[in-house]
């Protein structure tokens, strides 16, 4: 049953991405749900199929949506995912809130990299700029809708688990 119901997390998720993104906007800057979902999920699941197999689903997903960088989403999503999963494993991850700075830092590093890759054909628009203008704007509507993701999966998939974690 949990998974029927994240397939439709995810199906949700990339719905709301493609059909509903501009109405989802806050002056010109949209999140990135399905990596925020991905990230939540690899913080809350115990089960390395699951979340393993969700960040690649959504990673291919991402990339349909046309990204300059072919491979990057996949790429980004499933380290990310592994990345979550190793930070559990060293900090106590029995607490809510720790998901805001593991959105915040991981949408920031992403974000950069993004950029970075994609420098050559934003020529006109410098990285301090580009920090200003997108990558924090960004990063901090991720932490937000990231908190939002992971309440909603405590209430929905893992209704009735009384820890977080490993």
């Amino acid at each position: 049953m949990k998974n029927l119901k994240l397939v439709f997390w995810v199906f949700v998720i990339w719905l709301i991405e493609t059909v509903f993104l501009r109405f989802v906007k806050i002056g010109g800057i949209a999140p990135d749900l399905s990596y925020m979902f991905i990230l939540c999920l690899a913080y809350r699941e115990r089960e390395p199929k699951i979340y393993i197999s969700a960040a690649v689903l959504c990673g291919i997903l991402a990339e349909t949506t046309g990204h300059q960088c072919v491979g990057f989403q996949l790429i980004l999503f499933v380290c990310s995912v592994f990345l979550v999963v190793m930070l559990g494993e060293l900090i106590y991850r029995n607490f809510f809130v720790l998901i805001m700075p593991i959105a915040g830092v991981f949408s920031f590093i992403s974000n950069s990299l993004y950029f970075a890759l994609n420098s050559g054909i934003m020529n006109e628009l410098t990285y301090v700029e580009a920090l200003k203008n997108i990558i924090l704007p960004v990063t901090f509507y991720n932490i937000a809708v990231a908190a939002a993701v992971l309440f909603l999966l405590d209430i929905s998939v893992y209704r009735g688990k009384k820890s977080f974690g490993r």
